[in-house]
């Protein structure tokens, strides 16, 4: 399991960076959709110079990975739910390899 740094605030409400996960470097791209009636974090994930999906929000307690079958893993954003100000500081985003994700099926 590794754990994906993440940033909030009024001055991280868009944002990119990449991490290296499975041997697979893949990029996130962050946004903070505040227009919405229930403002959320948008994230686009890439790898290379393919976009993989984009319009994923942040939510806890689920795959967020799952529905597309990869076979990167799982992202699990862990804790409270995501707003502008508390992502990466009340909830924490993870990785964890296929491997790691059968485990907890079992």
């Amino acid at each position: 399991m590794v754990e994906i740094p993440l940033v909030g605030g009024a001055g991280q409400t868009h944002q990119t960076f990449s991490a290296i996960l499975g041997g697979v470097e893949l990029s996130f791209k962050l946004d903070f959709l505040a227009y919405l009636e229930r403002p959320a974090w948008n994230l686009t994930l890439g790898r290379g110079n393919e976009i993989l999906v984009e319009g994923l929000l942040l939510k806890c307690g689920c795959d967020m990975l799952e529905p597309y079958q990869f076979g990167l893993g799982a992202l699990v954003l862990v804790g409270n739910d995501p707003t502008m100000s508390n992502l990466g500081v009340e909830n924490t985003l993870y990785w964890l390899s296929e491997d790691e994700k059968i485990q907890l099926k079992d």
